[in-house]
């Protein structure tokens, strides 16, 4: 069976199968997402409306810049 190329809501990149809830951010997302951003917006409690109030980029990058360094 082929997987289904899809886009990551939250890089843009492409990835394949079903891939992960992406929520507090918005659609799916890669494995590769998942565990960068989803993962640890959660355990640092990441509210959709946080994300509407300063934006995800502001939010993907503190992320980075606490868990991912």
């Amino acid at each position: 069976m082929e997987k289904t190329a899809n886009v990551c809501s939250i890089t843009g990149e492409t990835y394949y199968g079903f891939g992960n809830n992406a929520y507090p951010f918005e659609g799916r997302c890669s494995d590769d997402a998942n565990s960068r951003y989803v993962i640890p917006a959660r355990l640092w409690g990441v509210t959709p409306e946080l994300i509407a109030k300063w934006g995800k980029d502001v939010i993907m990058r503190a992320i980075d810049e606490r868990f991912n360094n």
